[in-house]
């Protein structure tokens, strides 16, 4: 596998970035990430992350014009490590399966050049795609300052497993890094920063993308909040207030 291959296996990590834990509530939760490219400032995309009652975690990705690109659909029936996932490129015409039997990953890839199925043997110390978030939440105690600690990775249709090295920041209290162990790897992908707000929830992102847009790095800004039901599209006042951004008028409540 090219150096640069591995560089955009590891930024799958943006796709749900982001996977917060669903809180313990009634209530829909939602965080809408704002993407701009780390080179010029512009807005590369928007997600909107929605966490329901029922345990299913839905993200739709957006460009400035409103257009879907992306979606994921996501539920934690055992480890929160291991979520399972149905993600849908619609860029690329690529669909991805996961799902999880014992210690066995069960993933299935769809592709314009056909479909592959595959098998891999994951445990506790694996973190399987966007899982990475629920597990830095659920072992918040166990990264001591500056202390890195390594780990299995398993990105989305890839088969093969990483290794990444997960590192919480000396004198930060909210921020993390996660890099991968390979040094060659390292010299063509940047540190992937995570930070925290006081309650734990993932404040930004910023690092590679693997989203088929015109960013290759991005720093992606959360904002939460609660509503009583599921949405279509985030609403309009929590979108970027800037000529940038225009996305299509509709009901999001519809």
């Amino acid at each position: 596998m090219r150096y640069e291959e591995r560089a955009l296996i590891l930024s799958c990590l943006v796709l749900g970035v982001l996977m917060l834990a669903m809180p313990a509530m009634a209530a829909v939760t939602h965080s809408v990430g704002v993407a701009r490219d780390t080179s010029n400032g512009t807005i590369a995309y928007v997600e909107h992350h929605q966490y329901l009652p029922s345990g299913r975690h839905l993200v739709s990705y957006y460009l400035s014009d409103g257009t879907v690109i992306a979606t994921k659909e996501m539920t934690y029936p055992g480890l929160p490590q291991h979520p399972e996932i149905d993600q849908q490129d619609l860029l690329r015409d690529e669909q991805i399966t996961l799902s999880i039997t014992d210690q066995t990953l069960n993933v299935r890839k769809r592709t314009p050049r056909g479909t592959n199925e595959f098998t891999l043997t994951v445990d506790d110390e694996t973190i399987v795609d966007a899982g990475f978030d629920a597990f830095i939440r659920s072992h918040w105690a166990h990264f001591a300052d500056g202390t890195e600690q390594q780990y299995k990775f398993a990105v989305a249709g890839e088969p093969r497993l990483l290794t990444v090295l997960i590192t919480k920041e000396p004198g930060a209290t909210h921020a993390f890094t996660i890099k991968p162990k390979n040094f060659l790897v390292r010299l063509f992908v940047s540190d992937i920063q995570l930070r925290y707000d006081t309650q734990q929830r993932l404040q930004s992102y910023q690092g590679l993308t693997n989203l088929k847009v015109d960013a290759r790095n991005v720093l992606i800004q959360f904002s939460h909040y609660t509503t009583t039901a599921p949405l279509t599209r985030p609403l309009a006042q929590w979108l970027p207030d800037s000529a940038e951004f225009q996305p299509g008028l509709g009901d999001p409540y519809s």
